[in-house]
């Protein structure tokens, strides 16, 4: 769309002046070359949520692999994008579910993007709860999730925690989805 936007602003310009025809064009394979970054995360996240859904951790943890997730702090020079906070915080959630070796440090890494979006709090809120069986942490999760809305990552919060198994089968019936694999 902002490839889009520079084209037609810049058309009029073209005819007349080859210099700015020439940054037009950088321009927009520039825009471009963002929003196949930005698209790719995206990507990664779906695949990966699907795939801890379905019980395919290491599948989980692999989507989201070689995006950069945790390997620089997150407040450095490299500007985030909309969809970033999800990214990081579902790669920490899928090295907890995995079991990997580095989860809490993963963790640690993801924590600002909690500071940045309320789905990635409730996120990492649900995976600190995994990770250290703290049921305060998972009763956090569950009130960010109601606050935003989100019936189906409620539900499946819901399902670690043994007195409220029943719930979260309950809701996710509700809204027409199997439940989580173990």
């Amino acid at each position: 769309m902002w490839a889009c936007t520079v084209c037609k602003r810049a058309r009029c310009s073209w005819r007349s002046d080859p210099r700015i025809a020439r940054l037009a064009a950088f321009l927009v394979a520039a825009l471009l070359s963002l929003a196949r970054l930005r698209s790719a995360y995206s990507a990664a996240f779906t695949d990966s949520r699907a795939a801890l859904h379905h019980g395919r951790y290491d599948q989980a943890a692999a989507a989201l692999a070689g995006h950069g997730i945790g390997e620089r702090p997150w407040y450095d020079t490299t500007p985030h994008w909309d969809y970033d906070a999800y990214a990081w915080a579902l790669a920490a959630e899928a090295a907890v579910t995995t079991g990997l070796p580095d989860a809490t440090q993963r963790l640690a890494a993801a924590a600002p993007a909690a500071q940045e979006n309320l789905w990635a709090a409730a996120c990492l809120a649900r995976a600190n709860g995994r990770l250290h069986d703290d049921r305060a942490a998972l009763q956090e999760s569950l009130a960010d999730w109601q606050r935003i809305g989100s019936r189906f990552e409620h539900a499946c919060t819901l399902l670690l925690m043994p007195d409220r198994t029943a719930q979260g089968h309950a809701e996710l019936d509700a809204l027409g989805c199997p439940p989580p694999a173990a």
